[in-house]
């Protein structure tokens, strides 16, 4: 519903000191309780520890089945690595489960190393837990510290008036849907072919045959069929000194009565991925839209802050901390006003992972707001932030991490390059194109026929259901290398022109561009303002490579300087196509 804006920029709000936001910020946990820490152990001691799981011995008289429960503890480790990162809430209860499996002594078939191993993943997951409930500890402690500083101030936070709080989430929600309909579908037809195969060996014919060879390297075992044949089987199970193995003989089939559902270990572990991955994207779904229901109908706390938008979105600091020194949280925004500085009004019991509706006054002295932003709370990450000229301690915000660290210096470096074509351009009156270059159209053609071949080859050597996968993966891949050799915008007069081969053409209006974004993964956007979303073209680029060449290429010279025709008007062409 629409918001008035007079009526929430008026509401008494208790200014955030930097003292309160200092309290706040060393309320996270300590670096060592970061999920990543115990995120590198675990997959390093799984790792090791299937490696030195001996291989199993099946025979006739105990063949080697499906093993479900071994399956899904294995792939559970994998959602539980998403959750430890993205839901605590959800590692601190999936980590003990974890650990009840791990810890149990008839699995531990190896010897003295798979012990160790095994003890090490205990030990991450119990690493993990901690890290867990720590960061669900510290953001209980900072909903504290923030009534706390509101001095009990609460009030309703406004809500943009094209956004629904019910309906946050719903992509994640559908999302987990359609992974869980396909996990179950996968394992479905695992466990319709294994009572297919159990039906069709009651009616088998039993035979000892010889064994001709067998590979420990390839897990392939052959043997002379009754007929003097020779046939080779895929194995999981270890066949050394074995002279003689009994198969199931009907009609052309040919199956080891020692392992009788063959290898279905990569559906298998699809499903059980896929439902993994799908529940935790449900978690995640419903959990933002009851954070987004409870902002915009319960009152929260509310402060006086600080608002700078950069870039990449809007940065936060306290109500005293004029000079921009240390930024408190950072959030997305719709809006992209480089280095504007303004007061606002943040509502919400503000923590780590939750959300935040920030409300900044507009230009004119009128009744009207210039921006209502309803976004997720991130850790700061420094970009453009003077020297500190004071003596204050600096509010301990930890060490930056690798990825902040990186952020942070391709934001300087694009931020430096919006400057720099700013001064280099001059107003022109034909149109502006920027497009793939020839050197992206060779690399795509060169990473084309190796990506054909081994498609091609995992086809010939697997089974019929190694083809959904393969035209998958195919289609993926021949997707990214399109957007990386055939992009192209075009600015005019009236806007951007947005165009790629085998995509409808889309254009953007001046009025409602907000900036062009290049990241450091290579994805170029065009973020726009009537609109929470952005005009993604696609990975087009190799910052990595441009910064070890210190040269730039087609896609940042486009963001860059569609930024700048987005910040000064007069650059932008006067002609229309």
């Amino acid at each position: 519903m629409p918001y008035s804006a007079s009526s929430h920029l008026e509401i008494p709000a208790r200014p955030w000191r930097h003292v309160d936001a200092q309290r706040w910020a060393t309320a996270r946990p300590p670096w060592w309780l970061r999920p990543v820490w115990p995120a590198l152990l675990l997959v390093t001691a799984a790792v090791a520890a299937m490696a030195l799981t001996p291989d199993a011995v099946c025979s006739a008289q105990a063949p080697c089945g499906e093993q479900w429960f071994d399956a899904t503890g294995t792939m559970l480790i994998l959602p539980y690595l998403v959750a430890l990162f993205a839901l605590p809430e959800v590692a601190v209860v999936t980590a003990p489960l974890l650990v009840l499996y791990s810890a149990d002594p008839g699995e531990w078939a190896g010897g003295a190393g798979e012990k160790i191993a095994v003890a090490v993943v205990i030990v991450a997951l119990c690493w993990g837990w901690s890290a867990g409930a720590a960061r669900l500890l510290a953001r209980r402690r900072q909903r504290v510290l923030i009534r706390e500083a509101a001095g009990g101030l609460t009030a309703l936070a406004p809500v943009p008036g094209d956004f629904s709080p019910r309906q946050r989430g719903l992509i994640r929600v559908v999302a987990a849907a359609l992974m869980c309909a396909a996990g179950a579908g996968v394992i479905t037809s695992v466990v319709v072919d294994d009572r297919a195969i159990d039906r069709e060996a009651r009616s088998s014919a039993v035979r000892d045959v010889p064994v001709v060879a067998y590979s420990f390297d390839d897990l392939t075992l052959t043997v002379r069929l009754p007929d003097g044949r020779r046939h080779t089987f895929d194995v999981g199970g270890d066949y050394r000194g074995v002279g003689s193995v009994r198969v199931l003989l009907h009609r052309q089939s040919v199956r080891l009565a020692s392992e009788p559902y063959g290898d279905h270990f990569v559906r298998q572990a699809l499903g059980l991925g896929l439902a993994g991955l799908g529940l935790i994207a449900g978690v995640s779904g419903l959990l933002a839209r009851r954070r987004a229901v409870a902002l915009s109908e319960a009152e929260v706390p509310v402060l006086g802050v600080l608002v700078r938008q950069h870039i990449d979105g809007a940065e936060v600091f306290a109500s005293d901390d004029t000079a921009c020194q240390w930024p408190v949280l950072s959030y997305a925004t719709r809006k992209n006003i480089s280095g504007s500085l303004s007061p606002a009004t943040a509502y919400g019991a503000l923590c780590e992972g939750g959300i935040l509706v920030v409300v900044r006054p507009g230009d004119r002295d009128d009744d009207r707001c210039d921006e209502v932003a309803l976004s997720p709370i991130h850790p700061p990450v420094p970009r453009f932030s003077a020297p500190r000229a004071s003596t204050d301690p600096p509010v301990n915000h930890g060490p930056a991490s690798r990825r902040s660290r990186r952020e942070a210096e391709h934001g300087r470096a694009r931020e430096a390059l919006v400057l720099a074509v700013s001064a280099r351009m001059t107003p022109t009156a034909a149109p502006v194109r920027w497009r793939a270059g020839p050197g992206a159209r060779w690399v795509a053609v060169a990473l084309l026929l190796p990506m054909a071949a081994v498609n091609a080859s995992f086809v010939w050597a697997s089974s019929w259901w190694s083809l959904p996968v393969a035209l998958t993966s195919t289609v993926m891949c021949l997707n990214g290398l399109r957007l990386l050799a055939t992009w192209g915008i075009t600015a005019d007069a009236k806007g951007l022109h947005i165009r790629c081969l085998w995509s409808r053409p889309e254009s953007v209006p001046w009025n409602v561009v907000g900036a062009a974004r290049y990241t450091s993964a290579g994805e170029l956007s065009i973020r726009r303002n009537d609109v929470p979303k952005e005009v993604r073209i696609g990975v087009v680029g190799w910052p990595f490579m441009e910064r070890r060449l210190h040269r730039p290429g087609r896609a940042a010279e486009a963001a860059a300087e569609i930024t700048a025709m987005v910040r000064d008007p007069r650059l932008r062409p006067t002609a229309g196509l």
